[in-house]
C-alpha cells in the first residue's frame, strides 16, 4: 500500500494505490489519520496492526474512511472528538488498484492542509464487520506522512486528481 496526500487552499487529496490484484474496491476499506495541528500530544492516538498505540507520532484530530461497499462510494469525515461524530462526505474514485477523495479543508476546520497523517487499511467481511488492520502507512514506529503543497487548484480539481492516480500508481510500483 502506497499513500499521499496534497494540499491547496481549499482542499485536501488523499491517494491509496495497492499492488496489483490486492485492491477490491468492494471491500478494501482505508482510514487516514490526521494529525491537523502535527503535534502528537494532542487528538487521538494512532493505531498499529496489533491494536497497540502509536501515540509518540500522531494525534488525529480527523478521521477518513473510504472504500469497500460499507461506504457507498463516499468517505466519511469524522472528528476524534467525543463520540467521533460524522462531520462530512466526499466523493471517491475507484480506480483498478487504488482510490482517491478531495476533501474540503472547511470539513477540516478551516485548516492550512499542513499535517501529518497515517493510515490503516482492512477488509468488510459481512454487511457490517471489518477485518483486523491489515496493512498500516508508513509502517509502525515510523515517521508519519507529511502533507504536500499541490499545484494550484483548477477547476477541473477532481478530474485532473483522477489522472494523477495513474501516475501516482505507476510511482508506488517502483518503489
Amino acid at each position: 500500500m502506497c499513500a499521499g496526500v496534497e494540499y491547496t487552499n481549499t482542499s485536501l487529496t488523499l491517494r491509496v494505490a495497492f499492488m496489483p490484484t490486492t485492491f477490491d474496491p468492494a471491500t478494501t476499506s482505508i482510514t487516514f489519520f490526521l494529525d491537523t495541528d502535527q503535534n502528537p500530544l494532542t487528538g487521538s492516538p494512532g493505531v498499529n496492526g496489533t491494536g497497540t498505540l502509536d501515540g509518540s507520532l500522531i494525534g488525529s484530530e480527523f478521521l477518513v474512511s473510504f472504500g469497500s461497499a460499507y461506504y457507498g462510494g463516499n468517505a466519511t469525515v469524522q472528528a476524534t472528538t467525543s463520540g467521533f461524530p460524522v462531520i462530512g462526505f466526499s466523493p471517491v474514485a475507484f480506480y483498478d488498484d487504488g482510490l482517491l477523495t478531495i476533501i474540503s479543508l472547511t470539513l477540516l476546520g478551516n485548516d492550512d492542509g499542513r499535517l501529518n497523517y497515517k493510515l490503516t487499511s482492512q477488509q468488510q467481511v459481512d454487511a457490517n464487520s471489518f477485518s483486523g488492520i491489515l496493512d498500516v502507512a508508513s509502517d509502525v514506529g515510523s515517521p508519519v506522512g507529511l502533507s504536500q503543497l499541490d499545484m494550484p487548484e483548477p477547476t477541473t480539481a477532481f478530474m485532473i486528481s483522477a489522472g494523477l492516480l495513474v501516475s501516482f500508481i505507476r510511482k508506488c510500483r517502483r518503489s
